[in-house]
């Protein structure tokens, strides 16, 4: 059953009325509701829990809230579940719940929104400048596998890997801005274990911050074949594996016996099986309205500084225009154009205020994200290399 909640005495009564309740997101809007219980005295953390998608990732907790995933069997569906995303992901995720028998779902309706958002929006660029530096980074541009709905876009990219010099001289001058520390680094691709480098991008990596988490994010189909040094490597640095599961073949038991025997993190442990977003672009015209762009980001979750990528000296907001080139190439896309305003050169930057004021904010490429036409949960399945796949035409 869908409800509609209507105004804040409504949204209070839920909470008043109920020993426990799920939230649905863990960004801005969810972040934003915790304030607004606070303020009555309802956060308490034993009575409140957050739900994900499958194969997003989990962290384990939010602001100190439980995580589950959306698909876990043992959480009982009558719990009233708020969605608490932006309202142009509010019908595809309430579809989802449905999907997996949840059975009292509170959704806020079209006009409490508006006033519910616009009460919250003004601290919107504060609460998404990080005040710690995370960024990830390929290792390889091309992948093992072939997934439909790429958001790194592995599928369309030639085979390359990240050039070690001119990483280290980034991560020298990163970590001078940071003091060695970082709120997580992730390294990734692609498939970052095809690169032969990865145990010395892994020792390079946590040389220069020596403070925070650094995790390697892997499907795991070459986990079993790496070298002993591989293992070793990650102990020695504290490298953490985070490995994405797919619906594939690969013997699970025999990779966490390695991780054991070396006395390597596996976070979070593998539950769910991955399945696909499709968050599409949409070629446009340069004269856009900024207030356009500007609610595209509000409504994105990689917006602000959640998603920051390093790639050749650059910091990009997000990982699609970083990586749009192989998109644009493979497609000969005319439409869609990746601007030097949409990251900022690290060398320039001589403040960590000046990095993370940059990722606050939209970019032009913020324009081409169709953010409406985010669709989740897809069952996972190989890409044909349809630009569909990628592109609202």
């Amino acid at each position: 059953m869908i409800n509609i909640i209507n105004s804040e005495a409504e949204l209070i009564s839920i909470f008043f009325n109920n020993e426990h309740i799920l939230l649905y997101g863990t960004g801005f809007i969810s972040d934003k509701m915790l304030n607004f219980l606070r303020d009555y005295n309802l956060s308490n953390p034993e009575a409140i829990s957050f739900l994900i998608s499958p194969g997003e990732i989990n962290h384990g907790n939010f602001r100190g809230y439980k995580i589950q995933y959306s698909d876990n069997e043992t959480i009982d569906k009558n719990m009233p579940v708020i969605v608490s995303v932006s309202k142009e992901l509010t019908p595809e995720i309430t579809k989802c719940l449905l999907g997996f028998n949840y059975n009292n779902i509170y959704i806020l309706h079209p006009n409490f929104y508006k006033i519910f958002f616009k009460k919250i929006v003004k601290n919107f660029r504060a609460y998404r400048r990080s005040t710690l530096l995370r960024f990830q980074v390929h290792l390889a541009e091309h992948c093992n596998l072939n997934c439909k709905y790429c958001d790194h876009f592995s599928p369309l990219a030639k085979p390359g890997f990240l050039n070690i010099s001119e990483y280290e001289s980034d991560l020298a001058h990163l970590s001078k801005l940071f003091d060695s520390t970082v709120e997580f680094i992730f390294l990734l691709g692609g498939e970052p274990l095809l690169n032969p480098e990865v145990n010395k991008i892994m020792a390079i990596t946590r040389q220069y911050f020596k403070y925070g988490y650094i995790g390697i994010i892997t499907n795991g189909i070459l986990l079993n074949q790496m070298s002993d040094k591989f293992w070793q490597t990650c102990h020695d640095y504290e490298i953490s594996l985070y490995i994405t599961r797919y619906p594939i073949n690969l013997d699970y038991e025999s990779i966490f016996k390695k991780a054991n025997k070396a006395k390597v993190v596996i976070t979070p442990p593998i539950s769910a099986s991955k399945t696909m977003d499709r968050q599409p672009l949409k070629p446009m015209s340069n004269h856009v309205p900024f207030s356009d762009i500007d609610d595209k980001f509000s409504s994105c979750q990689y917006a602000g500084g959640q998603c920051p990528t390093l790639n050749h000296g650059r910091m990009y907001s997000c990982v699609f225009p970083a990586y749009a080139h192989h998109l644009i190439d493979y497609f000969n896309l005319k439409d869609v154009q990746v601007s030097e305003r949409d990251s900022v050169d690290i060398k320039k930057i001589t403040k960590p205020e000046e990095l993370l004021e940059f990722l606050a904010y939209p970019t032009p490429f913020c324009r081409f994200c169709n953010v409406a036409n985010i669709t989740r949960n897809h069952p996972w399945e190989l890409s044909n290399r349809d630009i569909s796949e990628w592109i609202d035409l």
